[in-house]
């Protein structure tokens, strides 16, 4: 499956992956700040979000044909779900100078006993089953309990007029079976309160990563916080070009 794509160049350094149950619209704010700064931006749609049959590697291959599109040096920007996706490329392809993941901590493959990252409580009661393919966050509950705390009216307004997509189960469940975030500079970037990447988990990646960056917000750090997404992008994408 190939990527639908959303940006205003077919060269750029800065390539954006979104979150699970997302869309593309969703990094909307961070891509809006990236082009006031003259640089274009391409966004992919992943195939698991518009396709019942997709699973994680289509959602790879398409950030890959975006990124094979870049002109280099390139930074990819992942968010949530997004992570997953980016960690997952093949080690052969593409040429990804930095890699920033926003709200996601990669995890290696090969677990050293006694050195595992923090496991998680995987809270399915806020996500729906409609059919034997597909998952999705419920509306509702995102809309009031998480838009209601955090997000600005224009925000809300957007969620809104946007609701939360299906995506493939398939998806949504496999296990990582890469670790681009080795082989290249890498930063992350977490909210302070963020009740799905929490404090212990936080605490390890802060041990384990060179350039972790814990600032004040929540997993919906592309809504709240788009001026720090964006300046981190910038940031890594001026450091990828002195490599």
């Amino acid at each position: 499956m190939t990527a639908k794509v959303h940006g205003v160049a077919p060269c750029t350094g800065v390539v954006l992956g979104h979150g699970g149950w997302s869309n593309p619209s969703d990094r909307g704010w961070v891509a809006e700040l990236l082009r006031n700064d003259d640089l274009a931006v391409l966004a992919a749609d992943l195939p698991s979000h518009h396709g019942l049959r997709a699973g994680r590697d289509d959602d790879v291959r398409a950030v890959e044909e975006l990124i094979d599109r870049a002109a280099s040096p390139v930074v990819v920007a992942s968010w949530s779900y997004g992570g997953a996706v980016v960690s997952d490329f093949e080690q052969s392809l593409p040429s990804v100078d930095h890699p920033v993941y926003v709200a996601w901590v990669p995890r290696p493959i090969a677990l050293v006993a006694g050195d595992e990252p923090p496991e998680l409580e995987l809270d399915l009661s806020h996500i729906l089953f409609p059919d034997d393919a597909t998952c999705v966050l419920d509306e509702e509950w995102f809309r009031t309990e998480r838009a209601g705390l955090s997000f600005s009216p224009e925000v809300q307004t957007h969620v809104q007029a946007n609701p939360r997509r299906a995506m493939t189960i398939n998806a949504f469940l496999s296990p990582p079976v890469g670790q681009a975030w080795a082989k290249v500079p890498t930063t992350i970037v977490l909210g302070r309160g963020d009740d799905l990447v929490p404090a212990p988990l936080q605490k390890w990646a802060q041990t384990h990563f060179p350039d972790v960056r814990v600032v004040e917000g929540n997993h919906f750090m592309p809504f709240i916080e788009p001026e720090i997404v964006a300046a981190t992008i910038q940031e890594a994408l001026g450091k990828s070009a002195t490599i």
